[in-house]
């Protein structure tokens, strides 16, 4: 049974670790499309790099 506590303490640790990773990567995005705005580049471009909507785009940047 001590076998499966570990396995689910290690599982929440590497959900803790993802998470976290992913939250810092999400806020990376956003601040390089807004640089990538800030240097002219068009929201229909971004999204194009993407492979977004420019309503997502537009999304993106406002949350925060």
């Amino acid at each position: 049974m001590s076998d499966t506590i570990g396995m689910l303490r290690e599982a929440q640790s590497l959900y803790e670790r993802s998470k976290k990773n992913l939250d810092t990567t999400i806020e990376n995005r956003k601040k390089i499309i807004t640089a990538c705005l800030n240097n002219g580049h068009s929201v229909i471009e971004i999204a194009n790099v993407l492979g977004l909507s420019r309503q997502r785009v537009y999304k993106i940047i406002e949350k925060g």
